[in-house]
């Protein structure tokens, strides 16, 4: 069995500032960022009145934070990273394309987000 240290250190977690993660958690966890996904053979109506139920008098607040969109340049030359770990039992090869952002209305999470918010 392979034993690996997780990402970080306990020592930083313990030494954290409680109330900077508080903060954190109230500046950045809110329905303007956030969506539901459902997946599966349900009953659509239900569902959607279960969600509006649980999210009913929840509001962004009125000072909330911006997040700001940030442009990813291009590059002249294909990147990669090559590495080995010899405690994966397995190979992993990923290939991502960048392409221009869709406009909101063009992203089916945004638009499905936008759509729940407006009904709660």
């Amino acid at each position: 069995m392979v034993k690996r240290l997780p990402i970080g250190l306990m020592e930083i977690v313990d030494k954290f500032p409680y109330q900077a993660l508080r903060d954190y958690y109230k500046k950045w966890y809110r329905p303007d960022n956030q969506c539901i996904i459902v997946v599966g053979d349900v009953d659509v109506d239900h569902i959607e009145n279960q969600i509006k139920q649980l999210w009913n008098g929840v509001v962004v607040p009125a000072n909330a934070a911006q997040v700001v969109a940030e442009p990813v340049p291009d590059n002249a030359q294909a990147l990669y990273i090559f590495g080995k770990d010899k405690e994966l039992p397995f190979s992993d090869v990923a290939l991502y394309m960048k392409h221009d952002a869709f406009p909101d209305e063009a992203r089916p999470i945004r638009a499905i987000s936008s759509i729940l918010m407006l009904s709660v």
